[in-house]
């Protein structure tokens, strides 16, 4: 409860998974402001994609934002749609915190 009146972020895999886990939280707090997990994210670091053995269970209609669910659509058509966060740019990852904490200011 106390992280319902605060922002929050959340950065997670770009996988089936990583989203799921997204659209959990999301669930808990609507207002989670997810970085880095996104289309161009994803094609700009897509070299270091690997294949999803197991993808996740489909999520339920609603459960994540338009650009997510997506996101998410296309990551199940790849054979390689799965893409750890720790394989992103580092400054990409610097620039998205600082851009967040300043917008949340």
């Amino acid at each position: 409860p106390w992280l319902q009146g605060r922002d929050a972020a959340y950065w997670g895999d770009i996988d089936t998974w990583g989203l799921h886990m997204l659209a959990r939280a999301r669930s808990h707090l609507p207002r989670l402001q997810a970085l880095l997990m996104d289309r161009a994210t994803f094609d700009a670091h897509a070299r270091a994609a690997v294949a999803e053995p197991l993808p996740a269970p489909c999520p339920e209609p609603g459960a994540l934002p338009p650009d997510p669910a997506g996101l998410d659509a296309h990551l199940r058509t790849l054979d390689r749609g799965r893409l750890e966060q720790e394989f992103i740019a580092p400054a990409a990852v610097a620039n998205a915190v600082h851009g967040w904490a300043r917008a949340v200011g």
